[in-house]
């Protein structure tokens, strides 16, 4: 006798009861899936909120009808404009991450079974909303790739591409051995800086090592403080605020809600580095802001004071972090984001970041995925 099919759905999350009956089902399939800041219920919901809660979808595979789930996704439905053409489309919750998203979860070593059982629902949720486009941005090459597969065998066009590459430091149990190795110039660099301070009869860096959970709601607050005056000299807070791609507002959100969750689960841990300046006077140099899990930790914000530039506070603070999560069994640490010069220095493995986008069964997806086709098939233009 056959095993029953899994049963894939897809149905609207009209507002937060909604979302509020749906928690207990994932919430039962999350254990057994790897660990990401940005994939589970109280992730999503998070997305939900600060996005609304309407025009969400929930994609499920159950063993039965009612039954425990093999995987589960979430798209959102919004309306951009794309090529002159104004689309309705279902896209991942990829606006609050820097890092990889997984595009549906399931238990660790059933990708490509859960992927088969999924598609059907994300085939679904794409009739059922009138969507003319899908994009999913940001997404993990372990989920990503077996949906590509698993749509393709449901007559789905994929367009793959690839978003980014992510960094990541993948350490030995001899980290020591491992820097003097492979990062001698960073360990040289560090040395170099200690001693200048030294000679010049400055104090050496110091290395605060915050676990948010463990603060009062007072010092939770001053902390915040702290770190957003200091966020506030890096570079990537000037890009942001010049660049036409980044929703200030929706950012700001997101990073406040992002944190408070992940302080509340008890996964949060802030690194601060101070230095002495001109005068002497111990001041704030460098952040990072990590996310542990499963041994691993995902720097999920860096940045230094530029008037610190000469002693490279980035850096030294890195090592601290590295040093701190290696003595309690961590051993893989993602940069993620975009692959920058100084994740370069310190990258001994990348993996992809994908993007897939597909076309609904509407006149303006057929309209949108013709163009694609013509576009892709033409020869390129000569200088």
């Amino acid at each position: 006798m056959s095993a029953p099919r899994p049963v894939a759905t897809a149905r609207r999350l009209q507002g937060p009861a909604d979302w509020h009956a749906w928690r207990a089902r994932v919430e039962a399939l999350e254990p057994a899936c790897p660990a990401n800041p940005w994939a589970g219920w109280e992730s999503w919901e998070l997305s939900a909120r600060v996005l609304g809660h309407g025009g969400c979808w929930a994609l499920e595979a159950a063993e039965s009808r009612g039954g425990p789930l093999l995987a589960a996704a979430v798209l959102r439905q919004e309306t951009v404009t794309r090529g002159g053409l104004r689309l309705r489309t279902l896209r991942a919750f990829d606006q609050a991450s820097f890092m990889r998203v997984p595009t549906f979860l399931a238990p660790r070593g059933t990708e490509e079974v859960a992927a088969l059982a999924l598609a059907p629902a994300f085939v679904q949720a794409c009739r059922d909303a009138r969507a003319d486009l899908v994009t999913l941005y940001r997404q993990d090459d372990a989920t990503a790739r077996p949906l590509t597969r698993a749509l393709t065998a449901h007559g789905v066009h994929v367009r793959e591409g690839l978003w980014t590459r992510a960094a990541q430091i993948v350490l030995p149990d001899d980290l020591a051995g491992h820097l003097a190795r492979s990062r001698a110039s960073l360990v040289r660099s560090r040395e170099r800086t200690l001693r200048k301070l030294q000679h010049a009869g400055l104090p050496p860096p110091r290395a605060l090592h915050l676990v948010a959970s463990e603060l009062d709601e007072a010092a939770w607050q001053a902390t915040c403080a702290r770190l957003g005056a200091l966020a506030a000299t890096t570079w990537q807070r000037a890009w942001e605020a010049a660049s036409e791609r980044v929703d200030l507002d929706l950012t700001r959100a997101f990073e406040r809600a992002s944190l408070e969750l992940w302080r509340r689960q008890g996964r949060l841990e802030l690194h601060v580095l101070t230095l002495p300046d001109e005068t002497g006077r111990e001041r704030d140099a460098a952040l990072a802001v990590t996310v542990g899990g499963e041994g691993r930790t995902w720097v999920v914000r860096a940045g230094y004071d530029p008037a610190f530039r000469a002693h490279g506070p980035g850096r030294l603070l890195l090592h601290e972090v590295i040093e701190h999560g290696h003595a309690r069994g961590e051993r893989l640490f993602e940069l993620g984001g975009e692959v920058l010069g100084w994740k370069t220095q310190w990258a001994d493995r990348y993996e992809d970041v994908g993007r897939l986008e597909w076309a609904g069964r509407t006149w303006k997806g057929r309209l949108w995925n013709l163009t694609q086709r013509l576009r892709s098939a033409a020869p390129p233009t000569s200088r």
